[in-house]
């Protein structure tokens, strides 16, 4: 059974090469795979903002350089391919919250409106039958903000996300633990910043599972494991190093893309 291999946070932004893009996501989660006898099946989840709508363009492509696309049964799913390698793309979205917080719509192409409280924002994609993540973000967990996110997390049941833009000097969240201890998953993914370069790091940074995977239904096959609580997922990849942390702050601050 092949291994699957999840980055539950991924942007593609203009500054990114698509050929870069997916040749290096493979070469991550093939990282992530030695030892396995067959490849493994390679999940990216887009988390695309208001301005950006990426998957909706690859759905009109037919290729991006030596990667052939094609469409799933499911409407929000593609498959890249390239020989025996599989790379799945998986549409989603981030909204940002009145007070600046974000959360991550997986396997969805809904989109939902910026500008609303945290509360709200969660309910109207849950009540829509859609699968939200709040997602840890560099300063946005602190102080009161912080409190409302555990409080709306709890209240609501909804899943929380780490990336691979913390940087090793910033402890996990108390609440990746309480989240864990109730059963519920805590979703990694690399999160790439909008830095011409940063597309080497996707699938570096998510979780893997071998249960069952359709590749006809990919985000189904990802959705059933998260919402197992007996169904285990393994984490994999490093936090940022300082230095190219405080680099990419100084970079992002500087307009630099």
């Amino acid at each position: 059974m092949a291994l699957v291999v999840v980055d539950a946070h991924v942007h593609i932004y203009e500054c990114f090469s698509l050929e870069g893009f997916f040749e290096n996501a493979w070469s991550n989660a093939c990282t992530r795979a030695h030892g396995h006898a067959d490849p493994p099946r390679v999940v990216l989840c887009l988390t695309e903002t208001a301005n950006f709508h990426k998957f909706s363009d690859l759905k009109q492509q037919s290729s991006i350089g030596s990667w052939q696309l094609s469409t799933t049964a499911e409407e929000q799913a593609l498959v890249a391919g390239n020989g025996e390698k599989r790379i799945y793309l998986i549409a989603g979205s981030q909204i940002t919250t009145r007070n600046k917080l974000e959360l991550l719509v997986l396997g969805s192409t809904r989109r939902f409106a910026d500008g609303r409280s945290l509360d709200d924002s969660v309910r109207d994609v849950q009540s829509a039958g859609e699968f939200v993540v709040v997602p840890w973000a560099v300063g946005k967990w602190l102080g009161e903000r912080g409190k409302q996110v555990a409080r709306t997390v709890e209240e609501t049941s909804c899943f929380v996300g780490d990336n691979g833009g913390r940087p090793l000097f910033w402890p996990a969240p108390s609440l990746f633990k309480s989240v864990r201890a109730k059963g519920r998953k805590v979703l990694r993914g690399s999160d790439p910043l909008p830095i011409k370069g940063e597309e080497r790091r996707v699938a570096r940074f998510g979780f893997s599972f071998h249960h069952g995977f359709d590749g006809a239904h990919p985000w189904g096959s990802v959705k059933a494991v998260l919402d197992d609580r007996l169904a285990d997922i393994s984490d994999f990849g490093s936090l940022e190093s300082p230095w190219r942390f405080f680099r990419n702050q100084w970079l992002l601050r500087k307009g630099s893309t």
